[in-house]
């Protein structure tokens, strides 16, 4: 299977990245080693590989040959009901303005993230990514949405959405530490789903980490079913000054 550039991260990062998709079934080894062997050749820095879950064995060949497991990618997605949730509480609205601490919130949500978690990344890509991501959102980019609990200057919780045709997508979602455990969350979740009904948008969707069992319990009782689960993993493989 051939690679895919991607020029995206390739241009954020300084670098060039790369992926290799498998599925829905098994990858035989000499696949996977193929696309590492052309990504190479074709002097990526970084190759994303993403499997359906893999077994002990081929887990284990896969590390040998140089790949680096960064979690469990997780889909979930829940028809948005009829009627609508009630209307929010005054403390949740529509934001456009960034602070210092709704980034911070932002990287909160991602915690388990694998850009957070390979330590291959030297240049602060996590932190960037996800600066990028609450930027984008806060800006509008595409329709986002940036829904903020409080205020940009005191937010207590935050979710993004991404609109689309038929589905929408949860982008960040978090909770401040001190609000945790009071419905503030399930709060956010219902402002998504009031959106999505507002623009007739038939299915809410998000990802998260299967590592992130907490999150996979919270979408769970939200009404959200798993949809597919994608191994992944990161290889290192040119050096570079910018990079490790």
């Amino acid at each position: 299977m051939p690679i895919e550039n991607r020029e995206w991260d390739s241009r954020f990062f300084g670098y060039p990245v790369a992926s290799a998709s498998f599925g829905p079934a098994l990858p035989r080894l000499p696949d996977i080693l193929a696309a590492r062997d052309e990504a190479r050749q074709a002097a990526v820095r970084l190759l994303y590989l993403f499997l359906p879950p893999v077994d002990a064995a081929l887990r284990s060949s896969i590390e040998q040959a140089g790949f680096l497991p960064v979690g469990q990618k997780v889909e979930y997605a829940r028809k948005v009901g009829m009627p609508p949730p009630m209307e929010p509480g005054p403390d949740i609205a529509l934001c456009r303005e960034s602070s210092a601490p709704l980034e911070q919130l932002a990287l909160e949500s991602g915690s388990h993230s694998r850009f957070r978690l390979d330590p291959g990344f030297r240049n602060r890509e996590f932190e960037r990514l996800y600066g990028e991501w609450l930027a984008s959102s806060l800006r509008g980019d595409q329709g986002k949405q940036v829904f903020v609990a409080g205020s940009a200057a005191r937010p207590l919780g935050l979710v993004t959405l991404e609109p689309g045709p038929s589905a929408a997508r949860i982008g960040l979602l978090a909770v401040d530490a001190s609000q945790r455990g009071r419905g503030l969350g399930r709060r956010l979740v219902a402002e998504a789903e009031r959106f999505c009904v507002r623009n007739r948008i038939a299915e809410l969707q998000v990802a998260t980490q299967s590592a992130n069992r907490g999150a996979c319990r919270f979408y769970e009782t939200c009404g959200f079913g798993k949809s597919s689960e994608t191994d992944v993993f990161h290889a290192w493989l040119m050096p570079s000054q910018a990079g490790p």
